[in-house]
């Protein structure tokens, strides 16, 4: 082994060691805030992510769910750099399909804010995304909710628009709109960056026609994930690719659901992302 790789080995099993309560306030050699002991950001430089796996013992990964908000975020960080840089290579069918999808959503353009002041505007778009959505059904397993376009609906959104952390549903179409525009491309990072939109769109529809109605249906990332099926896009963009959509998700809703970052790293290794990815 690399001799900085013992160096960051030694530190990581002393952060864990602090974390479990095992070093008393009568040893003040090392600093209690493991804030102080993780350097993240010098360990994603040093170590290559492919070598994690062998830099930490098994019981550091057991207890690694114990750690600080500060050291979860990290973690967090990690893995958000490695899936960023490293892109699943998206197979010819799933171009094919994504090119087709992309030509709908092209057709039906960027959406504004009138989708929340009238109705007529509301109702010819969300028949469009409906077809979406149960296009995207069809393909990748999913279990994705359409949204409802009656009058009394509309009328539970624009209410919901107004007391929503987030701007519901329009947001997410329009970023998949602009990854649309790009397609057809050579460009593999194009397709990658097109899926992961699409399905943040799909679970954004699932989440609003919910939560909007009953406000406890999808409380967490966790559990919007597994009823909508969404695990099955790891087929298509892996589980970097999964692991960034949660991330959406969650930065989307944490308001919402009073999400913490402990919980967002907790779905992303229940989900094995984090084991699949820099083996944590």
């Amino acid at each position: 082994m690399k001799p900085y790789l013992n160096v960051i080995l030694i530190i990581l099993i002393i952060a864990n060691i602090s974390i479990c309560g095992c070093i008393t306030e009568n040893n003040n050699e090392y600093p209690l805030n493991s804030t102080e002991i993780f350097n993240f950001e010098d360990i994603s430089e040093k170590v290559g992510y492919n070598d994690l796996n062998s830099v930490l013992p098994s019981e550091m990964t057991d207890t690694i769910s114990n750690l600080t908000p500060e050291a979860a975020e990290g973690i967090v960080d990690l893995f958000f750099e490695f899936a960023e840089n490293n892109p699943p290579k998206i197979n010819e069918t799933h171009i094919i399909i994504a090119d087709n999808i992309a030509k709908r959503v092209c057709e039906i353009g960027e959406i504004d804010e009138a989708f929340f002041t009238d109705y007529d505007y509301f109702k010819e778009n969300t028949e469009k995304f409906d077809r979406l959505i149960k296009t995207i059904n069809e393909n990748f397993d999913t279990h994705y909710q359409t949204l409802d376009v009656s009058k009394n609906f509309y009328k539970q959104l624009q209410l919901y628009r107004k007391t929503s952390s987030f701007i519901p549903v329009i947001d997410s179409y329009n970023e998949l709109h602009i990854a649309s525009q790009k397609l057809h491309s050579e460009e593999n990072a194009d397709y990658y960056i097109f899926y992961k939109n699409l399905f943040i769109f799909a679970v954004d529809v699932a989440f609003t026609k919910e939560n909007m109605a009953y406000k406890t249906a999808y409380r967490a990332t966790g559990i919007l994930a597994r009823t909508t099926g969404l695990s099955h896009c790891t087929k298509i963009i892996g589980y970097q690719g999964y692991g960034l959509v949660l991330h959406e998700i969650h930065w989307k809703i944490r308001a919402e659901c009073n999400e913490t970052i402990e919980d967002l790293l907790s779905i992303l290794r229940e989900e094995e992302i984090i084991k699949n990815t820099i083996g944590l």
